[in-house]
């Protein structure tokens, strides 16, 4: 009974670290994503950065200006 529960708590506790590590991972990247997409708008609004003539971050036509 006592290795049964034993067991049973350590899995519960393995699937509890184990989730909570996913989530934290999850929650971190999408700052990052938000932090940084963010500090690119910034900086382009600053410097009026032209985008890339074959790739643009606002999915505009090539060589148009961001407003």
């Amino acid at each position: 009974m006592t290795a049964l529960r034993l067991n049973y708590n350590y899995t519960t506790t393995k699937l509890g670290l184990h989730y909570d590590y996913t989530t934290t991972t999850l929650r971190l990247h999408y700052v990052y994503s938000v932090v940084n997409s963010h500090t690119w708008s910034q900086m382009d609004q600053q410097n009026m950065v032209m985008p890339p003539p074959l790739y643009s971050r606002w999915g505009m036509d090539a060589g148009s200006v961001p407003i």
